[in-house]
């Protein structure tokens, strides 16, 4: 069965050091566990003043690895949009990533993200939000928003015209807001799902497996532990695949990848 990693993340982690980093120890675990393909965006760009740069920086280390570029935007700094065209057009990206948290903006009644969702919409680009990126206890140079602060579910519940991927949610944030799958071009990944016992059955019995799609937020998450999250569920095969494969192509807009 093949695997895709919706969420792994290269450069540098302010707040902590990272025992493992780099492109290469993403491709060294994909290829310990099984999995063809990554998803990755720099963490770098998260707190450059240009977040472009960061982006070349990532350009240059995917080359010739075949894992897939994640832009990192900012849509409260100006020129956003000819940040993305730019890349498209020199990094081929496969979606665009956001950090309200991070970045201190709400979602909700804000023109600029509205602009961000009608252009991915008309580049055909999903796009990726952050609900967080650690334990929240571990918060403690810089306090993000939190999903509520910055306004998620009900953004959510707007109907964003461009598809969407939640990364690091939690189990109860799944559960507590399920009707808004339901439906709905949201996607939502594995990173966060390790706070309690059973969770992909959980999900499942009340949602289903259309919209999860596996990431591990790796390496500031550990990936093995994620991975066998789902692997070792009671699942039958046909969701495993749904998880693991399919709907990262659904969610890409893809037929399929190579």
């Amino acid at each position: 069965m093949e695997k895709i990693d919706c969420n792994c993340l290269v450069g540098h982690w302010p707040f902590r050091m990272l025992r493992e980093q780099g492109i290469d120890a993403i491709r060294a675990k994909h290829a310990e566990t099984g999995i063809s393909l990554g998803l990755v965006a720099n963490m770098n760009s998260i707190f450059y003043n240009d977040p472009l740069e960061g982006e070349a920086e990532l350009a240059s280390a995917l080359k010739g690895t075949g894992c897939l570029h994640v832009m990192t935007v900012n849509p409260m700094l100006p020129c956003f949009e000819e940040d993305i065209d730019i890349a498209m057009d020199r990094y081929n990206i496969c979606a665009v990533r956001i950090y309200p948290g991070y970045h201190q903006y709400r979602l909700v009644d804000n023109a600029n993200v509205e602009r961000l969702c009608s252009m991915l919409k008309e580049r055909n680009l999903p796009l990726f939000i952050s609900l967080r990126m650690e334990d929240e206890r571990l918060n403690y140079l810089m306090r993000p928003l939190t999903p509520e602060e910055f306004g998620i579910y009900d953004f959510l519940r707007r109907e964003s015209p461009c598809r969407i991927l939640l990364l690091t949610a939690r189990t109860h944030e799944l559960l507590g807001h399920k009707d808004l799958f339901i439906g709905r071009n949201i996607w939502y990944d594995t990173s966060g799902l390790k706070n309690g016992s059973f969770a992909i059955e959980l999900l499942y019995s009340e949602i289903g497996t259309d919209k999860l799609v596996y990431g591990s937020l790796y390496p500031l998450f550990s990936l093995r532990s994620a991975l066998y999250l789902v692997e070792r569920s009671k699942l039958g095969e046909k969701e495993l695949c749904n998880i693991l494969w399919r709907n990262a192509q659904i969610l890409l807009g893809r037929n399929g990848i190579k």
